[in-house]
């Protein structure tokens, strides 16, 4: 009898480099030997805090830490028992050193130090820079479990609109490296600063670094790492604006992997013609968790391929009709039809998103901060950033349950957020405002108001609208991550770590009452299922997160982990 090891060197070799699948059979010898799931992080962002009206009225929860106003809709898909929700953070004694409350706000917020001053930009001066690494890359350096993988990746950032006032990077950035580089200040003088780690801007380029390795010569051409927001391996291409939306520039390298998907075949199709093959060569209480991979990569297969479709057509066939329940103020996107046949293997299931994939890349001339003038070349990019949005945590989803990857950043805008908004401003259905625009002088108190229809200010009622969509968004993706299970078969966000999180207290930019979520992490002791408010440092914020993950105690700048939100689990 041929022996299981003699069979699995042979497959391995026919496989050809093929590491993804590779990688799909050591995590199905390892679940024969244990169940036990590797801990993982995704810090995930949202843009210009709160507005928490009259003795926090509009942010306290009513069920646990879910509910009210604010926080209804992570109550309303089921969210309650999986997170944490917390008021008083604070970052007020961490200098900005000449940034802005929310470009050096970034810096301290993700960093948990001071900044080290500010860069040479088109005309600001509070770009501020970050001396020291990020807590993404402070956690993987010092947590042996997070990685980096198999896939050779540490971690991945994205993000879904990258438009800034002057092109600050510190607004638009969440990760930064041990790595130290020069940096030219704003005053002239050369300093030293940490390497910022830009996000990808879209989607696809995302999916093309975490998955073109899934099956052999599904990658294309060559090329490296994707540039932010531009084409995988070229720095070129990518979108530029053109009318206030994005249009291609030109095809980017993983056009032959994304025809590979629509036409000719797909990883999926790939993968599970191999499934009959591996039946032979995995333990047999393995195979049903094999399927697990290959259900998490058709999800992102059929949204992304059915993108290239559009933008580059290359198929026949009649596409269904679009789904009802989408819309630019709530629900998912809606599903399309199943597309026609394309004449060789393609998505099975295509869905209609909108006509963009990627949201806005930052404009690479002039001033743009249109404060007193949020209208002033305004796009409706909700349907947009909401697609966008919902399609990178699915290529993070997708990346976790398949154990690629075990770190990242996920940022919905940035700080100084351009992402315009229609129908959410009261009295101008038809109106379309930016979001950070708006922040800028709104009258009154952002502490005023019991409900919402208390807040007197159209412009701070718009503030609040807008974090409510932003958390319903968060929401129903998050509902998505609680459904899945990982690679060995376990509830996904039981081991997973999701901070959602802000870098000030509300539009006034006070920086010592901050809000915060933490989503998931029963399984590595978070003490889940609470609303916790109080006088709470940053460092302590990262300090319980890195407690439940393993990192060890007295690494800077990580603090004692915050009373009650976390506590050693019984293994």
């Amino acid at each position: 009898m041929i022996s299981y090891r003699f069979k699995r060197r042979a497959f391995l070799g026919a496989l050809g480099g093929g590491a993804g699948l590779k990688l799909i059979l050591r995590n199905a010898e390892v679940s024969a030997q244990t169940a036990t799931s590797p801990p993982r992080f995704l810090a995930t962002y949202w843009p210009l805090s709160i507005i928490p009206g009259a003795n926090a009225a509009l942010w306290t929860p009513t069920t646990g830490p879910a509910g009210g106003y604010a926080l209804q809709p992570f109550l309303d898909q089921g969210l309650a028992a999986d997170m944490i929700t917390i008021r008083g953070i604070s970052a007020q004694s961490l200098p900005l050193t000449g940034g802005g409350s929310r470009e050096g706000g970034m810096v301290t917020f993700f960093t948990g130090v001071g900044a080290g001053g500010t860069r040479a930009n088109r005309g600001e001066s509070d770009d501020a820079f970050a001396v020291g690494p990020s807590i993404d890359q402070v956690l993987l350096k010092n947590t042996p479990a997070l990685g980096p993988g198999p896939s050779g990746l540490g971690s991945v950032n994205s993000i879904c609109d990258n438009r800034t006032d002057l092109g600050e990077v510190s607004a638009k950035c969440m990760s930064y490296s041990h790595e130290q580089q020069p940096v030219m200040r704003f005053s002239g003088a050369t300093s030293v600063e940490n390497k910022p780690l830009l996000p990808t801007l879209s989607p696809l380029a995302q999916y093309t670094t975490l998955f073109s390795g899934l099956a052999p010569g599904s990658g294309g051409s060559g090329g490296g790492a994707p540039s932010s927001g531009g084409a995988p391996g070229s720095g070129a291409g990518g979108m530029a604006a053109a009318g206030g939306r994005s249009v291609p520039t030109a095809k980017p390298v993983a056009d032959e992997m994304l025809k590979q998907l629509a036409m000719r075949r797909s990883v999926l199709d790939f993968g599970l013609a191999e499934i009959t093959r591996m039946k032979g060569l995995v333990p047999g209480g393995s195979r049903h968790k094999l399927q697990i991979h290959f259900d998490a990569v058709q999800t992102m297969e059929s949204s992304l391929a059915s993108s290239i479709d559009r933008q580059y057509p290359s198929v026949t066939g009649t596409g269904g009709n679009a789904g009802a329940n989408g819309g630019a103020r709530g629900g998912n996107p809606g599903l399309g039809g199943a597309g026609g046949t394309p004449g060789a293997r393609g998505c099975r299931v295509v869905p209609a998103p909108p006509p963009d994939t990627q949201g806005m890349p930052d404009w690479e001339t002039g001033g743009h901060g249109n404060y007193g003038s949020p209208k002033n070349g305004s796009t409706d990019d909700m349907a947009t950033h909401q697609l966008v949005g919902q399609l990178h945590m699915d290529v993070f989803r997708a990346a976790f349950v398949c154990d690629l990857i075990r770190c990242g950043t996920f940022q919905w805008a940035p700080a100084t957020s351009h992402v315009g908004f229609k129908g959410l401003w009261p009295g101008d259905e038809a109106g379309i405002y930016q979001h950070h625009a708006v922040s800028g002088n709104p009258p009154g108190m952002a502490n005023q108001g019991s409900t919402p229809d208390d807040i007197d200010s159209p412009a701070r009622r718009f503030l609040f609208n807008v974090e409510c969509w932003y958390f319903s968004r968060h929401a129903e993706i998050l509902k998505g991550w609680k459904d899945a299970v990982d690679h060995l078969g376990n509830p996904l966000l039981d081991s997973t770590i999701v901070p959602f999180v802000t870098e000030t207290d509300s539009y006034q930019d006070s920086r010592s009452n901050i809000p915060a979520m933490i989503f998931g992490g029963k399984k590595l002791g978070m003490q889940v299922g609470q609303y916790k408010t109080g006088s709470f440092s940053v460092s302590s914020l990262w300090g319980t997160i890195a407690s439940a993950l393993g990192c060890p105690a007295g690494i800077a700048p990580l603090a004692a982990a915050i009373p009650g939100l976390w506590a050693m689990p019984v293994r």
